[in-house]
């Protein structure tokens, strides 16, 4: 099983979501970071001006296309086979919206790779589901700069395996 943590940073409007940054990471600690030089950044809200593009390049990353970041994120990710690490688990922090912008450069839902699952898995509702059984999940704090893809994958594979010990420690399961 190859696990991938992501994160992405994205224009939306209510109508339209658009690819801004994309970070990845596995636990082999291999990782991945780009920024989609197609996104017209003049259409970011206030809330990305404020939080996201002041760090889109700390640390920096190549802008490039679309379908250049999709070649690449289909490298990173493997083609499923036992020699790229076998079946794919994706896994966000609250991350609906980062699903949708990373299927989406595979074209409208449904065209993404056929082996990679339908689903992700969300580290925010593990934690709930923690919380539920009576567990006190503690996120770790980010040392790094927030709302810049690559920084936010790298803290979520570090919560992950956080919560992986909480839940060991209890007999519980991954979900």
């Amino acid at each position: 099983m190859k696990r991938i943590y992501f994160d992405t940073e994205f224009l939306e409007d209510g109508r339209t979501i658009e690819l801004l940054s994309i970070g990845l990471v596995d636990d082999t600690g291999a990782t991945y970071y780009a920024i989609n030089a197609e996104c017209d950044t003049a259409r970011a809200n206030d809330w990305v001006k404020a939080h996201v593009l002041p760090v889109l390049q700390t640390p920096p990353g190549p802008s490039l296309t679309r379908d250049e970041i999709r070649r690449d994120v289909l490298r990173f990710c493997g083609d499923g086979t036992a020699k790229t690490g076998g079946s794919i688990e994706f896994w966000t922090y609250n991350g609906q919206f980062d699903w949708v912008v990373l299927n989406q450069l595979f074209g409208p839902m449904g065209t993404f790779p056929a082996h990679w699952p339908s689903y992700c898995m969300d580290l925010k509702q593990w934690r709930d589901q923690l919380r539920a059984e009576g567990k006190k999940p503690k996120l770790p704090k980010q040392t790094t700069p927030a709302h810049h893809a690559l920084n936010d994958a790298l803290w979520l594979r570090d919560a992950w395996h956080v919560f992986l010990a909480l839940a060991a420690a209890s007999d519980h399961t991954t979900p």
